[in-house]
């Protein structure tokens, strides 16, 4: 849109630009008639379709004239509205005091953060008692005026551009609103008083934490953990927080509508408990003391389970190696002895000798893994990251001469690379149009899955073998593991419910290791042995773990939050879990990709993500801050 400033608005001068988003941009205005400065808040024409802009002006129409009718200390009011070449506008209260995203730089005392909250929960349940939802309740539309009080702007905003009486505005079911701050049922369009209840318990969460409760790189990796992951506890990222406080949030942010307060006039009720010693209790009653009992019982239970698990881990592990081992000292003597009686009996005697090696070799390996250097499983390494150009891609590090090249510069973007045993190179794209895994072979890129309908694969791993497992959704539209092997797909995984497997990493046995949250809605590590499955990793508390990645030792390595809740890289080892890295302040590492004896890992150490080599420095220059804004702009439909 074209900037405006220096402009009239019928009788409103537009003096300049105050921000503006992917709907609609503000303006700071003077009115000449009424000689006061307001905000005029623009409606991007861009957002609707030209052929629905009709039923757009008559739905704002209705809505500016519901909106005007508020009156309440902690809504901004709408003074009047119109229309400009096609962009429906709002004139509105003008409060230069900033917004509540400003003051989020660091968690906010829970007291003050009530005192805050609290005046704009008792605006919105004045609203929903005349019949108006707001459905995009954040930080950034909650203003504070030059006195410190709160305000709610943008009532109804959202609604413009939701399903009503016409489907041709955006579409059946489409979701509006701010991803972080949307209840799970608005990602189906729909809402109801309970989703601004949702998003209101979001920024009172943000405020006490200091960080928003989902955070991931795209809109559907939220909805995934919104949808399926447990609410992590505020009160890891902010110890003092009274138990109550934390049920609050609790129950705000409950999964289900039903489970949440019933209506936001009861959730005032509750703040307003919150703020006196004798009404705190009774939020809650004596459920602190259970659940403090319950949780005794239950950490106790999961202690001895944790040691009958490493135990029995520990002899399976132990086995897996010697069959290992076993297997590898079996195919080289078959190997040997075919050569042999295909051999002339001249060349015999120096074959005896050669095999005799061998066989000294392989027996050496079978007794004592130790003596079998990891460096002989040395393969390129290859990742994902962003060139100084913008380029989402994947790259190839030359070790020898510290170089960076990218495999492939064209067709959209490439990630999750895996390289096979004969030095190809498979990764995931979009550059069709949907995700699909294709391999780099001679220099040439050709697809490898072909998924049926709209449904994707991604995330290859190989095995010795020449199979290739990948994670796919094109059954059901869950995420399983799939195995593609002679040009046949098979499922490997049947996840029961509604919960999903994916991220297959492969060790030296065949057996696969896997993420899942299968058990009890957490993402933990499985494993795959004689088609049996059994849990790899025990991760306490409401923390996971996730992304294997296996060494021909048999180590596990694998990403954890399990200590503070930031991720980090750990090593799982006859049962025993220790951590590998320690990444300084809040910045955090995962990913770990081995190489032989090296370890490489992600983190955002140095402030944007890069590859690090462990006890080493950094090895790619390549700029990872900007993921995922380039993605939204070069595939923002992807």
């Amino acid at each position: 849109m074209t900037d405006l400033s220096g402009q009239y608005l019928g009788r409103y001068y537009l003096s300049e630009r105050l921000g503006e988003g992917g709907m609609a941009v503000v303006y700071k205005a003077y009115d000449i008639r009424l000689e006061r400065d307001v905000a005029i808040k623009i409606i991007r024409s861009g957002a609707f379709p030209m052929d629905a802009l009709g039923e757009v002006l008559k739905r704002f129409e209705r809505e500016a004239k519901s909106l005007a009718k508020l009156s309440h200390p902690n809504i901004v009011k709408v003074h009047d509205f119109g229309e400009h070449e096609g962009s429906p506008y709002l004139v509105m209260e003008y409060l230069p005091g900033g917004t509540l995203r400003k003051l989020l730089e660091k968690p906010i005392p829970w007291q003050d953060a009530i005192r805050v909250i609290l005046p704009i929960a008792r605006g919105v349940a004045y609203a929903h008692q005349r019949g108006i939802l707001h459905r995009d309740i954040k930080p950034a539309n909650i203003l504070i005026t030059e006195s410190g009080e709160p305000m709610l702007s943008d009532f109804g905003i959202a609604k413009l551009f939701e399903e009503e009486q016409t489907t041709a505005l955006t579409g059946s079911g489409m979701a509006i609103g701010t991803p972080e701050y949307m209840a799970p049922e608005q990602w189906g369009g729909k809402t109801s008083p309970q989703s601004d209840l949702y998003s209101l318990g979001i920024v009172l969460y943000e405020m006490v934490a200091g960080r928003k409760p989902y955070v991931a790189d795209t809109p559907a990796a939220i909805l995934i953990k919104q949808a399926m992951e447990p609410l992590p506890s505020p009160r890891k990222f902010a110890s003092d927080l009274p138990e109550e406080v934390e049920f609050v949030l609790i129950k705000a942010l409950a999964k289900n509508p039903e489970d949440r307060y019933q209506s936001m006039t009861e959730m005032v009720n509750v703040f307003e408990n919150l703020q006196s010693d004798s009404g705190r209790q009774s939020v809650i009653g004596t459920r602190p003391i259970e659940e403090k009992q319950k949780r005794a019982v239950a950490e106790k239970a999961a202690q001895e389970k944790a040691k009958r698990d490493a135990a029995e881990k520990s002899r399976l592990e132990k086995a897996e190696r010697q069959t290992a081992r076993k297997t590898a000292l079996t195919k080289t003597l078959s190997k040997y002895f075919t050569a042999l009686k295909s051999t002339s009996p001249k060349a015999k005697p120096f074959l005896r000798m050669v095999g005799l090696i061998g066989v000294i070799v392989a027996l050496l390996v079978f007794l004592s893994i130790k003596v079998w250097p990891e460096s002989i499983a040395v393969v390129p390494l290859v990742f994902s990251g962003i060139s100084d150009d913008g380029e989402v891609n994947v790259y190839l590090y030359d070790a020898e001469n510290k170089t960076v090249s990218p495999v492939d510069a064209d067709g959209g973007k490439n990630w999750d690379p895996a390289i096979g045993t004969s030095g190809n190179i498979y990764f995931t794209s979009n550059r069709d149009g949907k995700v699909e895994i294709y391999r780099l072979i001679n220099g040439k890129i050709e697809p490898v899955t072909d998924t049926p309908g709209q449904f994707e694969s991604w995330g290859p791993a190989l095995s010795v073998s020449g199979n290739i497992y990948f994670t796919s959704n094109r059954e059901d539209g869950k995420a399983e593991i799939y195995r593609l092997t002679n040009g046949n797909t098979e499922r490997v995984t049947d996840t029961p419910g509604q919960f999903e497997s994916w991220g297959p990493a492969l060790s030296v046995s065949g057996n696969i290791y896997f993420t899942s949250n299968r058990e009890d809605g957490k993402a933990e590590i499985y494993r795959l042995i004689n088609g049996k499955i059994e849990r790899v990793t025990d991760t306490p508390g409401q923390f996971e773990s996730w992304g294997p990645a296996l060494s021909i030792s048999g180590n596990i390595y694998f990403t954890s939050n399990r200590e503070d809740g930031k991720a980090e890289i750990y090593r799982l080892t006859n049962g025993n879990t220790e951590r590998v890295t320690d990444t300084p302040g809040q910045f955090e590492s995962w990913a770990p990709v081995l190489r032989g004896q090296d370890i490489y890992f992600t983190s955002n150490r140095s402030k944007k993500d890069e590859v690090y080599l462990l006890k080493s420095p950094v090895i790619n220059i390549a700029d990872m801050i900007s993921w995922t804004n380039i993605l939204n702009e070069k595939f923002p439909n992807y």
